[in-house]
C-alpha cells in the first residue's frame, strides 16, 4: 500500500501509463478507480496464480477508454516503449516480470 501511496504522489504532476495484474480477493475495482486519478492508460493483465482477477470482466464492468487488456505475450513489447511505466498490484506479476527478465530492479 505504501509503496502505491508513494508513486501516486510522484506521480501527482504527471500521468503515467500502468500495467496492473492482482488477485480477485484485493479489490481490483477500487484500486483501478483510485489508479485512474494518475493513469494515461492502466493496462491490466493476469497474474500467475489460480486466485488472479479476471481483466476482462473488470474492463466490462468500468467500460473505461484509458483501461485496456495486455496478455503476458505483449508485455516485453509494451514495456519497450519510451513511455514511464508504473508496474503494480501483486508480487506475483512483479516476481514474473523479473524472473522472465522483462524489467530488472535496480540497485
Amino acid at each position: 500500500f505504501w509503496i502505491l501511496l508513494i508513486a501516486l504522489l510522484i506521480c501527482a504532476f504527471k500521468k503515467v501509463n500502468i500495467l496492473l495484474g492482482m488477485l480477485k480477493e484485493k479489490n481490483p475495482i477500487k484500486c483501478i478507480n483510485l489508479l485512474l486519478k494518475i493513469a494515461k492508460k492502466i493496462y491490466l493483465t493476469e497474474v500467475p496464480n489460480p486466485r488472479t482477477f479476471d481483466p476482462n470482466k473488470v474492463l466490462e464492468l468500468l467500460k473505461n477508454k484509458r483501461i485496456s487488456y495486455i496478455s503476458n505475450d505483449e508485455i516485453p513489447a509494451l514495456l519497450n516503449k519510451k513511455d514511464d511505466f508504473i508496474l503494480t498490484g501483486s508480487i506475483y506479476l512483479i516476481g514474473s516480470l523479473i524472473k522472465k527478465k522483462y524489467v530488472r530492479l535496480k540497485k
